[in-house]
């Protein structure tokens, strides 16, 4: 079986820069001298050693060498293969602060989470080879003020993407989402998948399932067997859900034989599989009177805050 995953392009380096504590530069981005400098991502902009440098040092807390707070601004150009224009597309930025997005100059939208990655679907605003992705970071104007995410005692309120900065271009028909449910009583795993059929027709298929098992100390496994299942993919948005039976010898996680499975999903289109995977472990964790239980084996919850 032949895997077409989604092709993903990796966006760190070097990328336009600037500075904007005035908090105008909404107005000035499309002239020419808007962006003054470079900057490496993923980083921030202290370690780059963007803007005035601080020249106390702190003894109650992390003494921050570069600190900033306000709007940063971003911006690099990126090349695509010219057939990969109209699939389906989504720039994702991992560990960020509040972060707005602008596709060959045209806004996209504003995301404020903290401590889930961004992810904005830009395919209607692509429609030639070269794409323009401007971001501006503001790490001032917090919905929730203070603890550990901004604290100079944890990690100090720094602006950059520190994280995985990637473009993923699907194909029309691709799995967007996959949840797992395993049960040890039976040995199972319920699998609800999300997927997308971005074509004007409905699809008859067969999604197949398969896997392995990880484990941490190296013992060699079978590879789960590939099961199928028809269905029929309408245009928009399919909710799929499959009980895989794993027939092989069942690997239990715990904390001290950290077991984990691999699941694939693969969708069957012609002569060709689009395929995405999750990460799961078996096990139990339940009560009985005063301790707790995982996979029938008494276990004690160590550590404090």
């Amino acid at each position: 079986m032949r895997m077409n995953m989604a092709y993903i392009y990796d966006l760190s380096g070097s990328w336009k820069f600037t500075l904007d504590q005035a908090g105008d530069g909404i107005h000035r981005l499309c002239s020419e001298d808007f962006f003054t400098d470079t900057i490496e991502l993923p980083s921030t902009t202290a370690i780059q050693k963007k803007g005035e440098e601080n020249l106390a040092r702190e003894i109650g807390y992390l003494t921050e060498l570069y600190p900033y707070a306000g709007n940063a601004w971003y911006e690099r150009e990126l090349e695509i293969d010219p057939s990969e224009v109209g699939n389906p597309m989504y720039l994702y930025l991992e560990r960020t602060r509040i972060t707005s997005l602008w596709i060959n100059g045209i806004y996209v939208s504003t995301l404020d989470s903290l401590c889930t990655p961004h992810e904005y679907e830009i395919t209607k605003y692509v429609t030639s080879p070269t794409i323009q992705i401007t971001i501006l970071v503001n790490n001032k104007d917090y919905k929730t003020k203070g603890g550990h995410l901004t604290s100079p005692d944890t990690q100090t309120n720094w602006n950059g993407i520190t994280g995985n900065i990637k473009l993923h271009v699907h194909d029309k028909i691709y799995v967007k989402d996959i949840v797992t449910y395993p049960c040890i009583k039976d040995n199972t795993v319920l699998i609800k998948s999300t997927i997308v059929n971005t074509q004007t027709t409905e699809l008859k298929t067969k999604v197949c399932y398969y896997g392995d098992l990880v484990s941490l100390n190296n013992i060699e496994q079978d590879a789960l067997p590939v099961l199928y299942q028809d269905v029929y993919l309408v245009p928009g948005v399919n909710h799929v859900e499959y009980t895989y039976k794993i027939e092989n010898k069942i690997e239990y996680w715990s904390e001290y034989h950290p077991f984990l499975y691999h699941i694939y999903i693969g969708i069957k289109e012609l002569d060709r599989s689009i395929d995405k995977h999750t990460i799961f472990g078996l096990r139990r964790f339940h009560t009985d009177e005063h301790h707790f239980y995982i996979n029938n084996e008494k276990t004690i919850l160590r550590g404090k805050h």
